[in-house]
């Protein structure tokens, strides 16, 4: 039994079986694109430019983060849409309940992008992901680079899937605003100033920015370009995927 199932024969039938497999789920995801073009965004905030390849295209954790968008943005090449909150887990869903999804259908018809099929022709040039600076904002990120990866690894080789790092803390003393991304960015300007002459804030999400801090996101965005390496696939399965113990695992190891 062990050499019949070690044989070439059961190992080519096994990859004859994966490619098949492989070519049915990519024709069941080009069938889900039949409509895509009919769908309107009636949340999107839409770049005016003609050099689409310019245009950023920014997916905001929020209603309200999305409205201060517009008033600091540069509308011919910065467009925006606001996510409700957590977004779909795409390797626990189905791929006939995908398109049932008002935000992916919406962020493909958005971006140009098509089920089973490579990316060309985007409407954007880059993807902005704009989330809070705490757990749940990390998660959110987390699931649209899943989603992304899963169907367009290319955008993450051609540089287009961006992570915009918010302020995670504030520090205010008269005119002068200081913005802290990390915890151990502020504790080294704490050791070197006297903080009891400044106002501190921490910037839990998004909705506590106040005007002068979105305006410094939307113009000056630090980001963090997202790249895959050979383990992304397989990291993100791990972490997303339907086996409680591989999570259970690394959390432990």
């Amino acid at each position: 039994m062990k050499s019949i199932f070690e044989s070439e024969i059961i190992k080519s039938l096994l990859d004859w079986i994966e490619q098949k497999q492989a070519a049915e789920e990519r024709k069941q995801l080009r069938n889900l694109n039949k409509n895509l073009d009919k769908n309107k965004v009636l949340k999107l905030i839409d770049a005016k430019g003609k050099n689409r390849e310019k245009c950023t295209l920014a997916l905001f954790e929020g209603q309200s983060a999305a409205n201060s968008f517009r008033e600091y943005r540069t509308p011919e090449i910065q467009g925006a849409y606001p996510l409700r909150g957590k977004f779909i887990n795409v390797n626990e869903t189905p791929n006939s309940r995908l398109l049932q999804n008002q935000e992916v259908k919406d962020i493909l018809a958005a971006v140009g992008l098509k089920f089973g099929e490579e990316p060309k022709d985007l409407r954007y040039g880059k993807i902005l992901l704009y989330c809070d600076a705490d757990h749940d904002g990390d998660s959110i990120a987390s699931l649209l680079i899943n989603f992304f990866m899963k169907f367009w690894p290319e955008l993450f080789d051609e540089g287009r899937i961006v992570k915009v790092i918010t302020p995670l803390l504030v520090a205010k003393k008269g005119k002068e605003i200081l913005s802290f991304y990390t915890d151990q960015e502020f504790l080294n300007w704490q050791q070197k100033n006297d903080v009891k002459k400044w106002e501190v804030e921490y910037k839990k999400g998004l909705a506590a920015l106040e005007d002068k801090e979105y305006k410094e996101i939307i113009e000056n965005p630090r980001m963090i370009e997202m790249t895959r390496d050979t383990k992304a696939k397989e990291n993100l399965e791990i972490w997303f995927g339907g086996d409680a113990d591989l999570r259970k695992t690394k959390i432990l190891g």
